[in-house]
Order: structure tokens, then sequence, then C-alpha cells
């Protein structure tokens, strides 16, 4: 029979082992988790040819400006950008790197 001091000490390492092992595991859990986040933003059927930044070379461009924000959905940069009191929009495919539309926006 195990004494009541030793059965305390083997919890309390069983539980020093488990909260030792949940802690490796969390660091690799939440690299997987901002991994599986991460991936949300491009689904299976958005392949990149191109990058943001390479996409907006081409949209500055299409239309020279200031550069205001940019979005992406369904391999399709779209980029605000301002120039002289007006913006436009000009969307990009991420695969061809080809300027879809130019939009002035109201």
């Amino acid at each position: 029979m195990i004494g009541k001091s030793a059965m305390g000490k083997a919890i309390a390492g069983i539980a020093l082992g488990a909260m030792i092992g949940v802690s490796g595991v969390s660091s690799s859990f939440a690299a997987e988790t901002h991994h599986a986040n991460s991936t949300k933003a491009v689904s299976q059927h958005q392949v990149k040819q191109y990058s943001e930044n390479q996409a907006r070379t081409i949209a500055l461009k299409a239309k020279p400006g200031k550069f205001k924000s940019v979005s992406f959905h369904n391999n399709v940069y779209t980029y605000i950008i301002h120039k002289d009191g007006h913006d436009f929009k000009v969307t990009v495919n991420a695969k061809t790197g080809a300027v879809l539309k130019v939009v002035t926006l109201k």
C-alpha cells in the first residue's frame, strides 16, 4: 500500500507532467490554429501566382495614385487607389496578374 505522502507526490508528478505535456502541445496547437486561420483567407480554390505586393505594383501602373486599401476574394485583388480627389477600384487577377477593371468610385 502506498502512503499518503507518496500518493500525493505521485499525483503532483502526474499533474505536473500533464501540465508540461499540455504546455508543449499548446504552442504547437497555437501554431496549427494560426496556420488553419490564415488558410481560411485563401481556400483550396484560390492559388495565388502574384503576391499582394506584386499585384499592387500592377494596379498602381494601371492607375497611378496613392494606395488606400486592398482586399482579396476569389483569386482577385481589389485595390482602392486615390488620385486627384477621386477613388478608383482596380481589380487584378492573382493568377495571371492581369488588370481586370478600373472603376471610378463616387
